[in-house]
């Protein structure tokens, strides 16, 4: 009986210390993962958090705004911001832009980081002595089937088309390529052909 108990004990000190470690190179990792990502790759971070934030019937959109940034010598710097507004599907903002897309990005490479030291630190994950490991996708899966509010909320489907299917009409007019485009239910494509032909006449 005390065998088992301290097997168990010292199998619990191992796991903790595992995890513990484990956690100390992932955590940071993901925050600094994060942090970048949020602007290099704004557009995919949308829609992965747009589904948790925007309301229902509408989606997650990247804007950006000019404004400025500290030096390293106190200096005041131009500097591009980003924040994410949601649109519904005839283009009006239903939430107004907000950069909290970016905390509840990192936060969720975080979480997705600590729950990856404990798969790690865990028995249901192996590697061999070649490398190869076994174990993820069953441990995952079982994570998820117990965790429901890690699964992404199911959207509607985008629409077939999107920006870009406006260039080269044959000679059309912009408000002919803007009728057509809203008549198909494009509405981003031709909100954003509204954007050009608003700059277009701004320069």
């Amino acid at each position: 009986m005390r065998s088992a108990t301290t097997g168990t004990a010292s199998g619990c000190i191992v796991w903790v210390l595992a995890f513990g470690v484990l956690g100390l190179c992932l955590c940071p990792a993901a925050m600094f993962a994060g942090g970048f990502s949020t602007t290099l790759t704004a557009d995919f971070v949308a829609g992965v958090v747009g589904p948790y934030l925007c309301p229902e019937g509408s989606t997650g959109e990247i804007i950006t705004y000019a404004t400025t940034t500290t030096d390293d010598f106190g200096n005041r710097q131009p500097a591009t911001g980003y924040a994410m507004q949601c649109v519904d599907a005839a283009g009006n903002i239903v939430r107004e832009p907000s950069p909290d897309y970016a905390f509840y990005w990192i936060g969720l490479l975080v979480v997705a980081s600590v729950i990856l030291s404990a798969l790690l630190a865990s028995d249901s994950i192996t590697v061999d002595d070649k490398g190869q490991v076994s174990g993820t996708a069953e441990a995952v899966e079982a994570l998820l089937k117990s965790n429901d509010y890690l699964k992404t909320p199911a959207k509607d489907a985008p629409p077939p088309k999107s920006g870009g299917e406006f260039g080269g009409q044959g000679g059309k007019t912009i408000d002919e390529q803007i009728a057509e485009l809203e008549s198909k239910g494009d509405w981003k494509a031709a909100r954003a052909l509204k954007l050009r032909k608003y700059e277009s006449r701004s320069t």
